[in-house]
């Protein structure tokens, strides 16, 4: 494991204050190093220090970007001795193993520029050689660069399990609006509630009694899931992940669920007069909030304060290899959110009363999905259910 994060040298453009996504270049680095396993960030080295460092580090020129599964996979390289462990094609970073401090000294000492500092390493270690993936990495070394760095970096926020129309139209919408908000004061947890807010809005419509507010109530619903990607996508970009951001955009989203149920049973109880709506609405309630209640305590209740993010229903590894897989699958893909379009589809047709009926039956048909998936990863003793998202997708 590799633990320690050099950066000795800021004669590099862009300079250490730029500014990147909300970020300064420099504390972006070494934030994004620290979260995934890196305890030590060392951006400049004072007199002496480099006495101290251990035999085991990263040293970095920055002048790139790594994704996260490139800082992972680099803390947890583990060295030969004396070594210099070097990526092919990229110079700027590289694995130092060596215990001979004084020379690790005198050639932080005497080096000025990260080349020199590389070439006099090379010379007293041994050399390996590891290969990071194309999309692992990317080159900032001028202002030129910009906008094909933010690219890079909004495009990684985007994750393998999204469904089509989220990765698709959502995502590009919702990376659009972030991109716009990262350099303002608006903060996650404040996005979180303005989605909520649209999306309960959105509900009341959806009680009225003609086709048009349905519509309108949907397009409501859909921008509310659309803007829900927002609070996620900043937080991530400024290291500001946060359990209890997490757990408010959890509930504000089975909130907004429920009540689109409990509004559309209103409209047809104007229309019918009868108990039935309300029937179906509290089956599709129980179910909504009786998931999310599972979901809540069996992956976020006990969770440590700074709480992982969630990207997926089920958490696979906590499944055996064949026969739970295709279990977990289907409960991922109920998860998704495409069924919104189905939403403004039945909305137009004058049909919102069909999607109250899916949700009275499916619904509780989820819940008993995850209720066995938790049985079976209870009797298998491993990680529970890892439900729909903190944070969104």
């Amino acid at each position: 494991m590799i633990e320690t994060l050099v950066i000795p040298f800021w004669n590099a453009c862009p300079s250490a204050g730029a500014r990147l996504l909300g970020l300064d270049f420099d504390d972006r680095v070494a934030l994004q190093a620290q979260k995934l396993g890196f305890k030590q960030v060392i951006t400049r080295l004072g007199p002496g220090e480099a006495t101290q460092l251990p035999e085991v580090f990263l040293v970095l020129f920055p002048d790139v970007l790594l994704s996260d599964g490139a800082w992972k996979r680099l803390s947890a390289l583990q060295p030969e001795p004396e070594t210099l462990t070097l990526v092919n094609g990229l110079d700027s970073l590289a694995a130092v193993r060596c215990s001979d401090r004084q020379f690790l000294f005198s050639a932080f000492e005497t080096c000025e520029k990260h080349r020199d500092l590389l070439t006099k390493l090379k010379a007293r270690l041994g050399c390996k050689r590891i290969s990071l993936g194309e999309q692992d990495w990317v080159s900032f070394q001028s202002e030129g660069d910009r906008a094909r760095v933010e690219r890079w970096l909004l495009h990684g926020l985007i994750k393998e399990s999204e469904g089509f129309m989220s990765r698709h139209l959502e995502r590009k919408i919702s990376l659009a609006v972030t991109r716009r908000l990262v350099e303002t004061r608006i903060t996650p947890n404040e996005m979180t509630l303005v989605s909520i807010g649209i999306g309960l809005i959105g509900a009341l419509f959806f009680a009225g009694p003609r086709r048009s507010q349905h519509l309108l109530g949907a397009i409501l619903f859909w921008l509310h899931s659309v803007l829900d990607g927002c609070d996620g996508e900043l937080a991530r970009l400024k290291f500001a992940e946060s359990r209890w951001g997490g757990v408010i955009d959890f509930w504000g989203d089975n909130l907004v669920h429920s009540a689109v149920f409990s509004a559309i049973a209103a409209h047809l109880h104007a229309e019918s007069a009868g108990p039935a709506p309300f029937r179906l609405a509290a089956s599709a309630v129980a179910g909504t909030l009786l998931s999310a209640a599972l979901v809540y305590r069996t992956t976020m209740k006990e969770t440590k304060p700074g709480g992982p993010l969630f990207t997926s229903v089920v958490h696979a590894p906590a499944l055996g290899e064949n026969e739970s897989n295709s279990i977990a699958r289907i409960a991922d893909q109920l998860a998704r959110r495409d069924f919104i379009y189905l939403v403004v589809g039945l909305a137009i047709l004058g049909k919102v009363k069909w999607f109250l009926g899916m949700g009275a039956v499916g619904a509780p048909l989820y819940f008993l999905v995850l209720a066995a998936l938790s049985l079976k990863n209870s009797s298998a003793e491993s990680h529970p259910i890892a439900p729909q998202r903190l944070y969104n997708e």
